[in-house]
């Protein structure tokens, strides 16, 4: 399960806003992969389908936030 790294983490290790802004965009891409990946299988696992989404989710919350600062 991959981690999410917040604003307030990419402050204590001195990581550009938009390399951070990148990376969170790279990891929605790689979730929204994932997802479909996981819904195209015969029999999805509906609990890892929830938690990719509201990974997903998240990070969408986070680049909106940080598209607003």
């Amino acid at each position: 399960m991959a981690s999410v790294t917040f604003l307030a983490d990419m402050e204590d290790v001195g990581m550009p806003y938009e390399t951070h802004l990148e990376h969170l965009n790279q990891k929605h891409d790689a979730l929204e992969q994932a997802i479909s990946c996981e819904t195209q299988r015969p029999i999805p696992d509906t609990i890892r389908l929830g938690e990719l989404k509201r990974q997903k989710l998240r990070i969408k919350d986070e680049i909106n936030r940080l598209a607003h600062v």
